[in-house]
């Protein structure tokens, strides 16, 4: 039994989340915390296995730092982390064998798209990346698009510097494009989410995966076994 506690849980994700969790037998869903309650205390009162973190830019570096003090593997679904914290964070991980998985995205389909950008892109001349998502959506560019910036930036193409297009309109949930161009010929990797149902499967899967992790890691597409 896997003893798990959501930060952020009345968020619209946040709300999905545990209600998925509480339908799982191998689940003990042992509570939420809020932005009106104080994490060290729900972490130190509750004791849970996983944490599983889906708040907003603003303190998800402050809750990740937590989560190491504490000693407790974690899943941060927010986004927002910059470059150098996500260092700061992995060497903090690496050295206390703790495990954390920083997911821009938790649909599986979203990581097997990265798997085949990081797949095509040593074969094309230049990239670009449109990603759209609803008004309410806080940080611009998406924590996706960045990943995907980075896979590119790791294929070694030429040249690297991906610009990313942010889009924010309602009607739209999540979707991201990823064009490639080459001499007299484009490939386009396209995905969308219409639910945020489709998110479920893969935060069950990181559930499952993090509990033998010992190590900092970087998107959904690391977890699968591909």
């Amino acid at each position: 039994m896997v003893k798990l506690v959501v930060v952020g849980c009345q968020g619209r994700m946040g709300t999905m989340v545990v209600d998925c969790i509480k339908t799982v037998d191998e689940f003990d869903y042992l509570g939420g915390v809020t932005s009106s309650d104080s994490l060290t205390q729900a972490l130190s009162k509750m004791s849970p296995d996983v944490v599983i973190d889906l708040t907003n830019p603003s303190v998800v570096f402050d809750h990740a730092t937590t989560y190491l003090t504490h000693q407790i593997p974690s899943i941060i679904g927010t986004t927002g982390l910059s470059q150098p914290e996500i260092v700061k964070l992995t060497g903090q991980a690496k050295s206390q064998q703790l495990g954390m998985m920083i997911l821009p995205n938790f649909s599986i389909a979203m990581a097997l798209l990265q798997k085949c950008v990081a797949l095509v892109s040593p074969y094309f001349d230049k990239a670009e990346i449109i990603e759209s998502h609803h008004p309410q959506k806080i940080d611009s560019p998406s924590g996706s698009a960045v990943l995907t910036q980075s896979v590119i930036a790791q294929s070694q193409m030429v040249p690297s510097n991906v610009p990313i297009h942010s889009v924010r309109m309602p009607g739209i949930l999540a979707k991201q494009e990823v064009v490639l161009g080459a001499s007299g010929e484009t490939l386009s990797l396209s995905h969308q989410v219409i639910d945020r149902a489709a998110f479920m499967p893969g935060l069950m899967l990181a559930i499952q995966k993090i509990q033998t992790c010992r190590q900092l890691i970087v998107g959904l597409e690391q977890v699968l076994d591909l």
